[in-house]
């Protein structure tokens, strides 16, 4: 009886302790998952700050190793970091100012840009009736030019025609409102030599 008794307590225990295993072992599944998802959250920062993660590993590798050995505490590489942080974080500001006072003198020039070519449409647009009035003029001068010689075109083709039929008035018909209106009617485009009267025999 008492080696059964010594058998039921050996196994109980184990059994329990089998238990406080699998719990123990999802306790350490569930912290995995949330330090998984938490590192991935991490990681999402650090390639959205790239840049400041850099400055830190940079600043990591420059703090001697032995420290954590007794020659500073922990609250000593918080501290170094914290400066370090503020001294980056400062330089961002100044470079940030830097960039808004370029922006600013950037707008500044496109405001004057802007203004100037607003000045010169409006001085464009002053100007278009005045040209307007130009060439209206240009072509009135062109046409009375092409008139004119036009004009002398045909009167020298009419002093041609009337010199190459120099005839003595006797041989025009007679009549003086005739001779007249033969003399001072203007050629047409068909020209029409003057008929003459046949001479008596």
């Amino acid at each position: 009886m008492p080696g059964a008794m010594d058998t039921g307590q050996a196994s109980g225990p184990s059994s329990t302790g089998d238990g406080d295993k699998d719990r123990y072992l999802q306790v350490l599944l569930q912290e995995l998952c949330q330090l998984q998802a938490k590192q991935r959250k991490l990681k999402r920062k650090v390639e959205k700050y790239k840049l400041f993660e850099d400055y830190l590993i940079k600043v990591l590798e420059k703090i001697p190793k032995g420290y954590n050995e007794g020659q500073e505490t922990e609250e000593a590489q918080e501290e170094a970091l914290v400066e370090a942080l503020v001294e980056h974080y400062g330089k961002l500001f100044t470079v940030s100012q830097d960039i808004q006072q370029h922006l600013e003198a950037f707008s500044k020039m496109s405001q004057a840009v802007h203004q100037s070519l607003e000045s010169l449409e409006e001085s464009h647009r002053a100007l278009i009736p005045t040209l307007k009035i130009r060439l209206c003029q240009l072509q009135k001068r062109c046409h009375r030019r092409q008139e004119l010689q036009w004009q002398s075109g045909h009167g020298v083709t009419f002093q041609k025609d009337t010199g190459s039929h120099n005839v003595s008035p006797v041989c025009w018909p007679r009549g003086g409102a005739g001779a007249e209106a033969a003399v001072s009617s203007p050629p047409t485009h068909t020209h029409t030599h003057p008929t003459y009267p046949l001479a008596p025999w």
